[in-house]
């Protein structure tokens, strides 16, 4: 809720909105958690401060089994961002991803178009379906010689100037692995 005056008449500031005080935590998947703890004696926070913008676009959200470890997961969504940057022949830079929490230690992949009010992108790469899965996991394989010698990412792979941000979250093997069983026919 926003404030509508910084100050009162004795220049101090307004005591703040009823709800805003049992606001649920953006950290946990429960709408039943609290953000503070009840008997807390003082309102810890920044008040008229702007920390971030609006700004709407498209995402696209994919739920995978639960027993995938992050770094897979995170592989998985940086070579779907990096396949469908190629299959609509897109700069890499227009899609993002990253990964929402679903539970304790379940998560999903978000990827999203950067582009300020959307461009589609993730509506058109859902449309292509099986046939950019094929061309992440082509990705995430390579070469028979890149296949044998890359353990987690490369250049050739999944590395670019956004994802060597996250070179320590990449796993180019169970990304690869959850890819094959998923599509159900590995190429040798």
């Amino acid at each position: 809720m926003s404030e509508e005056r910084p100050y009162n008449e004795k220049g101090e500031p307004p005591p703040l909105p009823r709800k805003f005080k049992d606001h649920s935590s953006i950290f946990s998947p429960s709408p039943n958690s609290r953000c503070w703890p009840k008997n807390i004696q003082y309102d810890p926070v920044l008040r008229h401060k702007v920390l971030a913008a609006r700004e709407t676009t498209d995402v696209l959200i994919l739920d995978w089994p639960t027993d995938l470890d992050e770094a897979s997961l995170f592989s998985l969504g940086r070579a779907l961002v990096r396949a469908g940057a190629r299959l609509l022949e897109l700069d890499n830079r227009e899609l993002d991803v990253d990964l929402k929490p679903r539970g304790p230690s379940e998560f999903s992949i978000l990827l999203y178009d950067t582009v300020p009010g959307g461009s589609g992108h993730c509506f058109e790469l859902m449309k292509l379906g099986r046939h950019w899965l094929l061309a992440a996991r082509d990705i995430l394989r390579g070469s028979t010689s890149h296949d044998s010698t890359c353990r987690r990412a490369c250049l050739e792979c999944l590395l670019d100037f956004a994802g060597q941000f996250h070179a320590h979250r990449l796993n180019r093997k169970g990304a690869l692995e959850t890819l094959d069983a998923l599509l159900g026919d590995p190429v040798p």
